[in-house]
């Protein structure tokens, strides 16, 4: 059940996760606590909720949909640059990941390279496990107000 006064608390948690069907990219089981916010949209929607519900102690394994990890692939995400406006536009390989600065905000953003010709770059500008299908395992071990 859904405890709402743990809002803006700090969850202490070990996870572990990724691609479900795959093996994990991420693996914090042995390191210190990760210290998260309950509902402050630090992780994905999927495992706030179970933030929300885990009661200390207890390891869950959690299925993220798309919706409730890092939302669907957007097409309107993949866009076509100039290749000048690019940084290090020369170097750029499909495939790789550059950070690209959002010119309004200002936030680094990683944007996968889709294909290059000598005069433009396709990039795709969609969170990189946009569309996919999230497994992680929590154990919670703490909740605490600090």
């Amino acid at each position: 059940m859904r405890d709402s006064s743990r809002f803006g608390k700090y969850a202490l948690i070990h996870y572990k996760g990724g691609v479900l069907g795959q093996e994990p990219f991420e693996d914090h089981t042995e390191d210190e606590p990760r210290k998260i916010q309950i509902g402050m949209d630090q992780v994905p929607r999927g495992i706030d909720e179970a933030l929300f519900e885990m009661a200390p102690g207890e390891t869950r394994t959690v299925v993220l949909t798309p919706e409730k990890a890092y939302g669907e692939h957007d097409p309107d995400g993949v866009q076509i640059r100039m290749r000048d406006e690019v940084p290090d536009g020369r170097e750029l390989e499909v495939g790789s990941v550059l950070a690209w600065r959002n010119p309004i905000t200002h936030v680094m953003l990683p944007t996968k390279v889709v294909e290059a010709t000598r005069d433009y770059v396709k990039l795709d500008f969609n969170h990189p496990l946009a569309g996919e299908t999230l497994e992680y395992t929590i154990e919670m071990l703490a909740i605490v107000d600090e």
